[in-house]
């Protein structure tokens, strides 16, 4: 699969933006290095070194020039998952790839699943405020839970990007049979119904009370906010995901997103935005 994946041409441009991708999905590894040819090759391929002992040596494509660092997170998750994750008997627990967000996001996301009483394992994970035993430093997933990810559940892996390289989520499915949901990232109401309705699905559990409790608050607040914010038009920057889940979040709450933009180069930024708002006016 990563032979299929792999970029026919590279450039000196497309390096540094998937190595900036690479190290945001290595973020808090402890003693994770890359190394990086010294000039294009045919191959565009880098090679990660994991602290394993022995070393683990991943192959991850570099892409095309334009891609940018979206791709080179992608890339990486896709190469750890590929590379690390076993098959076998089936384990209570639930894979998340959070995508690029912040270390709060993913602890607030395993927090969740966690919550239905299955076992969480996120990738990348920089989360825990401690670190846990057996895990590196400022790194919440212990590297032998990585090779666990090809037994889970279920995958839920956030952002729903339209990829040219499949994603570790995809491998999974195809790999091991996986249950694979793409999901928005659960900011707001809509976002969050749509994940907690997967995880009750696969649980076979109701929605735990706090968030039914939370849930009920925000309508609430919804609606007791609706005049000082009904009408205001605003403008959303940052990553395509999380541009997608706030513009919905502040439709939610009749705001008007009047210019979404992205410093993303993965040309779906209108296709995701309408995605998780089909009935947003156009442009």
């Amino acid at each position: 699969m990563l032979e299929q994946c792999a970029a026919q041409f590279c450039d000196n441009s497309a390096i540094a933006d998937v190595l900036r991708g690479v190290e945001l999905a290595l973020s808090g590894v402890e003693g994770a290095t890359l190394h990086v040819p010294l000039a294009p090759d045919a191959a565009g391929v880098a090679t990660i070194t994991m602290p394993t002992n022995p070393p683990t040596l991943l192959p991850v494509p570099l892409g095309c020039a334009g891609e940018g660092y979206q791709f080179g997170y992608h890339a990486a998750v896709h190469a750890m998952v590929a590379g690390l994750a076993r098959g076998g008997r089936a384990l209570k627990s639930v894979n998340i790839l959070p995508g690029i967000v912040s270390p709060a996001d993913v602890r607030y996301l395993k927090e969740m699943v966690a919550a239905f009483g299955v076992t969480p394992t996120a990738l990348p994970d920089f989360s825990p405020p401690v670190a846990a035993p057996g895990a590196l430093r400022g790194h919440g997933t212990p590297p032998m839970d990585i090779p666990r990810m090809g037994r889970a559940w279920a995958t839920l892996e956030f952002g729903r990007f339209r990829y040219t390289a499949c994603t570790g989520g995809q491998w999974l499915r195809e790999q091991y049979a996986i249950p694979w949901h793409r999901l928005p990232l659960p900011v707001g109401l809509a976002g969050t119904d749509k994940l907690c309705k997967v995880m009750e699905k696969l649980t076979d559990r109701p929605v735990p009370k706090q968030y039914r409790l939370a849930r009920r608050q925000l309508t609430e607040a919804y609606e007791a906010d609706r005049g000082h914010l009904s009408g205001r038009q605003v403008v959303v920057y940052g990553e395509d995901a999380m541009i997608a889940a706030v513009s919905a979040f502040l439709y939610e709450v009749e705001m008007e997103p009047v210019l979404c933009v992205s410093e993303g180069k993965s040309g779906q930024l209108t296709e995701m935005v309408h995605y998780g708002l089909p009935d947003l006016p156009t442009p």
